[in-house]
């Protein structure tokens, strides 16, 4: 680690941020309607941006090619045109020479560190680039005169040389290391001169004593091993070097780059990119300035004016970094509040076309499932953690119109809810309504359609087991059932000792008979242990499912001290908890949420990965009834394509899942598009439809922020020119270093 170990001896860090969070508040939106937004800002989450800035310049000066030599891409118009009239183009084999304006010869240091800057390499010299551009054309290289056939081509560069005698000085390393001065100050701090002149040892980390950048500049790029892997380091520490050196110390009279940096964090680090108003790039622009062309104001940068280079790839580079490191931090958070306050404004839409159900022929707003509830569980489902779910998906943070990718997702939830729930009949408790042999068997409380709730146990793989023990002397019965005329009566469980038998229902009749024993398709008769039928929007069934909801959200996780929405409910206890307790008109959607969680936003089959696709599902403008059907299976058996056994579905149909359902799932995730107005995202990814974000959707769910800005992070020396030797460690450089090491461990977690 270049900060770690350089600094260790007092030469130079990279930038890792400071312990200290921070409270800003950030004003953005429209002109005419500014928003403010009270944000935290983590101390480490400076050193991320400044590794993410450190990252767009790298993308842009060797990733993104794949190369480490600098690239020969420098066309110059010959005199003669082609058979269309059009200029014929070349390129130099003198743009080894410098391309772009810049002379590399001439990149001497500034006074007062000339004598840190390579001499000019022996004419003799003869080096070519270890990289070529991919698409064929010969890399850079120098030599004597004579060396080369292409000189007798006679291509003149920018500055009309057409040999390459001495020019040895080209871009090297991620960020393009280039010049007299920068290889030699890498010479200086890691290389042979730094040994020779007692700055480092051959143990010291992060060094190179045996190599001499300034007769051998071509080592950044070697590779001495088939898989090139050997140089990496080197690579990665040049680069980093030259960032530290060239960029974190940047400093005049009206543009210091540590104090911009701050800027940039606390405003938000240009959170307009993902919206289509006031787009401010002034801070990369100055930052790709430094790096390309030695000064923060390009074109006007002397001796190299001349506009940034790729300047748009550095740009869009900058913002992947950022999308990579998952910062800043807030911008999670305001996704989810600007995907709840999409969901508000369309209240009345959800009342009038979605949260209704028929009641003698005409159609009724549910008295159940409560909008305003709806809210408020989606926005406790949104703050959930545990170590094996990620927290209830509300869109992309990280790009314009990133809701969109939230709305899918509820709009796939709440289509599959209302076919499970709401429409029918209202109701919390599973309804009995399956016929066996042209009567409904009573004891389809412990299962329907073939299924046995009560065996619908964990998988042996999860430890601890989850699943609820079933209690055979539980005795329930629903509190909510079909309440249309003729229908059955709510489903019941109890022990032998209480219920011996149960019959069966007659609907042409509509009576119940208790004469005879009645089977369902199962062959039970009796109820015993039969309390797991499905409950709440989703139909939550089997001890798994509710032994789960217990481990994660009940009683048993306040019992084993981990957090817990719903400390004093023991839903193995009392599984009717969901439909009849107190907290009823929450759990409804709590239940659900939290299946929708662990059955479907988890969900993966080999390569097939259900995020993956919601977000290409959305990205195809949200036309694909194949997916639809598929993630109504996940919901309702378990599986995409049942019949699955895994999932307790032997033979299809199965419990729940039947062609009939799998249109309606279909033909109400469009009502449910309809409604939200997700076809307004249709143009384009990135399009101009986002909602202008808000402050706080739920600020009775989370403490007020303080809105008043604190003192910039700590100033950490970014270089230290002495040649002292390092000091014992101290409390100060044992806090840095421990921040280096949270700051390694998200970068690991940020791998992929």
């Amino acid at each position: 680690s270049v900060g770690s170990g350089i600094h260790s001896l007092g030469k130079f860090v990279l930038f890792a941020g400071d312990d200290i969070d921070r409270d800003f508040t950030i004003t953005h939106g429209k002109q005419h309607k500014p928003i403010e937004r009270a944000v935290t800002i983590k101390g480490y989450e400076f050193g991320l941006a400044n590794m993410a800035v450190f990252l767009s310049q790298a993308m842009v000066g060797g990733i993104f090619d794949d190369t480490c030599d600098e690239l020969n891409e420098q066309a110059q118009e010959l005199r003669r045109k082609d058979e269309n009239g059009e200029p014929i183009v070349a390129y130099p084999i003198s743009n080894s020479c410098g391309q772009y304006s810049q002379n590399y010869q001439e990149m001497s240091c500034p006074a007062g560190e000339q004598g840190m800057e390579c001499p000019q390499i022996s004419p003799t010299t003869t080096i070519q680039s270890s990289f070529n551009d991919k698409i064929g054309q010969r890399g850079l290289m120098c030599g004597p005169i004579g060396t080369y056939p292409e000189e007798a081509l006679k291509y003149k560069n920018d500055f009309d040389r057409t040999d390459v005698q001495g020019c040895c000085w080209w871009g090297r390393g991620p960020l393009q290391s280039k010049g007299l001065c920068s290889m030699g100050k890498l010479n200086y701090y890691i290389g042979s001169k730094a040994l020779a002149d007692g700055r480092i040892t051959r143990s010291t980390s992060g060094a190179y004593p045996d190599i001499n950048f300034c007769t051998n500049p071509n080592k950044i790029c070697e590779t001495n091993s088939a898989d090139g892997k050997d140089t990496e380091d080197l690579r990665w520490t040049v680069a980093m070097f030259e960032f530290a050196e060239k960029v974190q110390r940047y400093s005049n009279s009206n543009w210091n780059y540590k104090e911009k940096l701050v800027e940039y964090v606390s405003n938000g680090m240009n959170l307009n990119e993902y919206y289509p108003f006031e787009l401010d790039h002034s801070f990369i622009h100055a930052v790709s300035s430094i790096v390309d062309r030695g000064c923060h104001n390009a074109p006007n940068c002397l001796p190299y004016a001349g506009e940034v280079s790729k300047f748009p790839q550095r740009r869009e580079a900058l913002t992947i970094a950022l999308s990579a490191l998952k910062i800043p931090k807030f911008r999670e958070q305001q996704v989810i509040d600007t995907t709840v306050e999409y969901l508000k404004a369309r209240k009345s839409g959800f009342e009038e076309t979605l949260l209704r159900y028929k009641r003698q022929g005409s159609s009724t707003l549910s008295e159940r499932y409560l909008f305003d509830d709806f809210i408020n569980a989606l926005y406790r489902m949104s703050q959930f953690r545990s170590p094996d779910h990620t927290p209830l998906y509300l869109g992309d943070p990280w790009m314009r119109d990133g809701h969109k990718y939230g709305l899918g997702n509820i709009a796939l939830f709440f289509a599959n809810g209302i076919v499970l729930g709401i429409e029918k009949d209202d109701t919390c408790d599973e309804l009995n309504q399956y016929m066996v042999s042209g009567k409904i068997a009573l004891s389809s409380s412990c299962g329907q359609r073939g299924s046995s709730y009560q065996d619908m146990v964990c998988e042996s793989s999860d430890v601890p087991d989850m699943a609820c023990q079933v209690d055979p002397d539980m005795f329930i019965t629903a509190v909510t059932y079909d309440r249309t005329l003729g229908a059955p009566p709510a489903l019941q469980c109890g022990p032998r000792s209480r219920i011996p038998y149960v019959g069966y229902w007659d609907p042409t009749e509509n009576a119940e008979s208790e004469f005879e024993a009645f089977a369902n398709l199962n062959g039970r008769t009796d109820v015993e242990g039969c309390c797991w039928w499905g409950r709440g929007l989703l139909q939550m069934k089997g001890p798994c499912a509710f032994g789960r909801l217990n481990y994660y959200l009940g009683a048993r996780a306040a019992r084993e001290n981990r957090p817990s929405m719903y400390e004093d409910v023991d839903f193995c206890l009392n599984p009717e908890a969901v439909c009849g307790s107190q907290y009823r008109h929450e759990l409804v959607w709590i239940s659900a949420l939290f299946k929708w969680l662990d059955r479907v936003q988890n969900y993966e089959d080999g390569e097939w990965n259900y995020m993956e696709q919601l977000r290409i599902f959305a990205d195809n403008q949200f036309e694909d009834n194949v997916f639809i059907k598929e993630v109504n299976a996940m919901v309702e058996v378990g599986c995409r394509h049942p019949p699955c056994k895994e999932a307790g579905c032997v033979s299809f149909p199965c419990d729940g899942a039947y062609p009939e359902n799998v249109n309606r799932a279909v033909n109400r995730a469009y009502l449910t598009f309809t409604v939200l107005g997700i076809w307004d995202f249709k143009e384009s990814l990135g399009g101009s439809n986002s909602p202008t974000p808000v402050p706080s959707v739920c600020p009775e769910c989370t403490g007020t922020p303080t809105l008043v800005p604190t003192n910039s992070p700590t100033a950490t020396p970014l270089m230290d020119f002495t040649s002292a030797p390092s000091e014992a460690p101290t409390r100060e450089v044992t806090v840095l270093l421990r921040r280096y090491d949270d700051f390694r461990t998200h970068l690991l977690n940020r791998r992929r």
